[in-house]
């Protein structure tokens, strides 16, 4: 079983200095749980602090089912997904869960409440449901994955195996707990009985960095986001002392910046993981072993030893059988999520994937079994009997400029394509003709002072398609 450590190890430091052992984070969890008497949902608004942490580990301990939504969560939301999921149980701080009607206030934590929902709905709950983690579709439904208890150990255990996570290891929080990479970190060092050094500080902040020094941290996770203002801060210029360890999850560096990780990870000896995953596989799938970062650069790498990855035709549903050819992307493993839930009425069904994932992700293989993504299936547009490919075409962008952020969306009949403030627009409509066979009227160039992006760091397309929408 998970989170069952009660050594007087140290399991959480606070970016305020406050240390809590494993026993305490234990005994806090299990203090917080007592005042819930049965299996049920619980909304817990997530900070990467120590009272949200040891509630969400004994959630998993005592079999109630934690459904994580970010802290700056927007009240309308938060309401709906109260009527839509109907938990019994909200945790989070008291000064924003006030505002919220029809709960009641049951224990206090300091500044954080557990608070009983007082309309209640008696609904079954499938035996293996351990956790729900939302995703957003690319139409803004907030759904939510079902995650299995059989999921999270599987998973938990393979990155644990793979990054070689020890007791000794010590880490910073450079992402949500609510995000399911994020929080796969967040279960891999606590399952192996390491350190973890608990901040919400932008990693833009100095005293993000002082936190990071001050704390001896060995490790850094991040998506291409965090890696892009890490370049900016001029990090991978310098030698950090304590670190020995980098990984990178949540979509493909830009070739120029992941040259230049991996070329600083030689030099300082720091073993260096870019992997793969979902949120439909409990986080991760593959990864890419650092001794391949040079020679296989840009590859997602090979599956975890659980699962297995092939691809099939898109039109026939086929499995492809030879390497350098296109198509969708196909996991299985025992960290395979159950499937959806759009309300509470899902939570009583079954495993509806049975292990089986179909990423909807473009790939091909190499000869030596190397997957390389290509794109999103959902991710092209056709104009004038073209099919573009817009993740094909962003990163082509990017890489002739220099990793400057390029990014298209397709929207009635027509391709918007918006650019960092940066660049040239002449120089990069010539790009366009030149390397594609778009003519000058199929497409229009949308200068944006910054490309938006979600709280994980990628890239937001509902905004970005709202944004095309209102011209």
């Amino acid at each position: 079983m998970l989170f069952e450590n009660k050594s007087n190890n140290i399991a959480v430091i606070e970016d305020n200095g406050e240390i809590f052992t494993y026993n305490q984070l234990y005994k806090c969890g299990e203090m917080i749980i007592s005042h819930i008497k049965e299996r049920c949902l619980i909304i817990i608004l997530c900070e990467n602090k120590s009272e949200i942490i040891a509630l969400y580990t004994a959630s998993i301990r005592n079999h109630i089912i934690p459904l994580l939504l970010q802290k700056e969560v927007k009240e309308t939301i938060l309401n709906n997904m109260i009527e839509q999921y109907k938990p019994q149980y909200i945790f989070g701080k008291i000064k924003k869960l006030n505002n919220i009607n029809n709960i009641k206030l049951v224990f206090q934590i300091r500044e954080y409440g557990l608070f009983m929902c007082s309309e209640k709905k008696i609904y079954d709950i499938y035996r293996n449901l351990a956790l729900l983690l939302t995703t957003s579709g690319s139409t803004g439904d907030y759904k939510c994955v079902r995650i299995s208890y059989k999921n999270l150990i599987s998973n938990t255990e393979e990155i644990i195996s793979y990054l070689k996570i020890k007791e000794s290891c010590k880490t910073i929080t450079t992402l949500p707990m609510n995000y399911a990479y994020g929080l796969s970190i967040i279960n891999s060092y606590l399952q192996a009985g390491a350190q973890i050094l608990l901040t919400d500080l932008s990693i833009i902040k100095p005293s993000f960095w002082e936190a990071f020094k001050i704390n001896k941290c060995n490790s850094i996770s991040g998506v291409p986001y965090t890696y892009e203002i890490m370049d900016r801060l001029g990090f991978f210029e310098k030698k950090s002392e304590y670190l020995d360890t980098l990984t990178q999850a949540g979509g493909a560096l830009p070739n120029k910046l992941n040259k230049k990780i991996v070329e600083y990870s030689k030099k300082n000896k720091i073993v260096f993981f870019s992997m793969y995953g979902q949120t439909e596989a409990t986080a991760r799938i593959s990864y890419l072993e650092s001794r391949y970062n040079e020679s296989k650069m840009g590859s997602i790498g090979k599956p975890l030893n659980c699962g297995k990855l092939y691809l099939v035709n898109s039109e026939d549903g086929e499995i492809i059988k030879k390497d350098k050819e296109i198509g969708e992307l196909v996991y299985e493993g025992p960290n395979v999520a159950l499937g959806y839930a759009y309300s509470y009425k899902d939570l009583s069904n079954a495993d509806k994937w049975n292990g089986i994932l179909y990423t909807g992700d473009l790939a091909y293989y190499d000869s030596d079994g190397f997957f390389y993504i290509c794109g999103r299936k959902n991710r092209y547009t056709k104009l004038f009997g073209l099919r573009i490919f817009l993740d094909d075409l962003d990163k082509k962008c990017c890489e002739y400029f220099n990793g400057i952020k390029v990014v298209s969306v397709g929207k009635k009949n027509h391709l918007y394509i918006f650019y960092d403030k940066q660049l040239c627009l002449d120089e990069l409509n010539d790009f366009i003709i030149s390397n594609t066979q778009l003519k000058k009227y199929m497409f229009e160039l949308k200068k944006i002072d910054e490309i938006p992006t979600n709280n994980n760091g990628k890239v937001n397309y509902m905004e970005l398609e709202r944004l095309a929408e209102n011209e």
